[in-house]
């Protein structure tokens, strides 16, 4: 680590081989340290880089200036750090090579960007209709503006496929109808409030305005629940879409209890800026009901015609939306008594197991399925429990099941089979079995280690 002066002697990159740990006197002396604990830093200053876009954030400085670091990911100009868009903070963020400011004002800005929920379920539960109002700023990267059919939203960046373009949380409000006022302001609508030392929404700025009620704009998941999307409302169908959002998590990690879901919006195509930000509404909703798309006009070659939702796809449709629908849409279909084709959640669970790992083993000899291998990651001691998951059994007219795996789902037709245990490989003779299968009084299926088994080997049950 050195102590250098700021501006005298760091240098811009893009691609930084340095950050700024401490400021001990504002804009003038900061504490230095490498980015990769492997790099000693060189004497010479001049080659001791930084990222200013860290550095500025709603100080005062209005301008972007001329990028000229020639790094392979050269982002062409300097600009606030509330501009830098959302994968390059976060990564910065995550690998904590952020000075401290600029630490606070990344959860800042994410609270500005996905309001937190209890104020979100407090607008519902107090206000009426016509009061409702949420403010909203834009993620970098994106914006919401009119088009030729209503309201969009368009990439204002080039992205990656692949590439994480903004999160978002998850809200539940009430199911009653409701409609509200959704102002969206602009990226980098931010200043710093003088009394509290945090950063808002610049209200003197104007916003996107746009209407928005619960019957169009929100997705129903229980009687008394629905789900929000705020500026995500604005996202428009295509049968061949441009985004897809990832499953909810914990945002902090280990509370999967009573903490804040948000998920990731990813690119399925490299977009460039100015395109539009789509998404598949069939995996969002078994049954889209009055939402649904009598005439769909995305226009795509392989547009299907009108979007009902993911239960009136056709077996081929299904197969080929099935990385990206939600558990949500899966467990409405299990719930379908007339439905053929039931999901196996117990193999996510199982998928997930820090215990164990699931693959898939190919079809034996006059078998129309595959079977999950299960592969011990790490010791297992005689009598441990290696996983457990709700009992489930396959209705009558099931014809096809999805399994859940580490590396996704798949559509697999199976002959009627009463538990699902058949997925299971089984000890072929006595001398190889080490668990056992058993139910508990919580009508759990749980799987017990009847030996030691050693991380790598095969667990084989009876």
């Amino acid at each position: 680590m050195y102590r250098k002066l700021l501006f005298d002697c760091l240098r811009h990159s893009c691609c930084p081989n340095a950050f700024v740990a401490e400021e001990t006197l504002p804009r003038k002396e900061c504490l230095v340290a490498s980015c990769d604990p492997s790099i000693t830093l060189p004497e010479d200053s001049a080659a001791i880089t930084v990222d200013f876009s860290t550095l500025h954030i709603s100080d005062g400085w209005q301008g972007f200036a001329h990028c000229t670091c020639a790094a392979p990911k050269c982002r062409r100009i300097i600009t606030r750090f509330e501009y830098l868009l959302f994968p390059i903070q976060k990564g910065y963020f995550d690998s904590k090579t952020l000075p401290p400011d600029a630490v606070t004002a990344y959860a800042q800005l994410r609270d500005l960007e996905m309001p937190p929920p209890r104020d979100i379920e407090k607008l519902f539960t107090d206000g009426g209709s016509d009061s409702i109002v949420i403010r909203q700023l834009a993620p970098p990267g994106v914006e919401v503006r009119a088009c030729p059919y209503g309201m969009a939203m368009y990439s204002t960046a080039p992205f990656r496929i692949g590439e994480t373009i903004y999160m978002g949380r998850n809200y539940e409000i009430p199911n009653k109808f409701a409609t509200w006022t959704l102002s969206i302001y602009p990226t980098g609508s931010v200043r710093r409030n003088a009394a509290t030392d945090c950063l808002e929404l610049d209200l003197r700025v104007t916003p996107q305005q746009c209407m928005q009620d619960t019957a169009t704009h929100t997705v129903e998941f229980t009687p008394t629940r629905r789900w929000l999307f705020i500026f995500d409302g604005h996202m428009n169908h295509a049968c061949d879409p441009t985004v897809y959002s990832n499953p909810l998590r914990p945002e902090v990690p280990g509370q999967e209890e009573g903490g804040i879901l948000v998920y990731d919006t990813k690119a399925l195509k490299d977009l460039r800026g100015g395109e539009e930000i789509t998404c598949d509404y069939n995996v969002f909703e078994y049954d889209c009901k009055e939402k649904g798309i009598p005439k769909c006009f995305c226009g795509a070659p392989a547009c299907i015609g009108a979007v009902r939702g993911f239960r009136f796809l056709t077996k081929p449709q299904r197969v080929a939306r099935l990385p990206f629908v939600d558990d949500a849409v899966l467990e409405e279909m299990n719930e379908d008594e007339a439905g053929d084709t039931q999901w196996v959640p117990m193999t996510k669970a199982l998928a997930d197991n820090p215990n164990v790992a699931a693959t898939q083993e190919p079809p034996g000899p006059g078998m129309c399925t595959t079977k999950i291998r299960m592969t011990a990651r790490v010791n297992i001691e005689e009598g441990q429990t290696i996983f457990s998951a709700p009992r489930f059994e396959l209705r009558e007219g099931t014809n096809y099941v999805i399994p859940s795996f580490a590396n996704g789902r798949f559509l697999t037709e199976i002959p009627p089979m009463p538990q699902f245990s058949y997925f299971f490989v089984k000890a072929l003779d006595k001398e190889t079995v080490n668990a056992a299968v058993s139910g508990t009084e919580k009508d759990l299926f749980e799987l017990r280690a009847l030996t030691n088994i050693l991380a790598g080997s095969d667990i084989r049950y009876r």
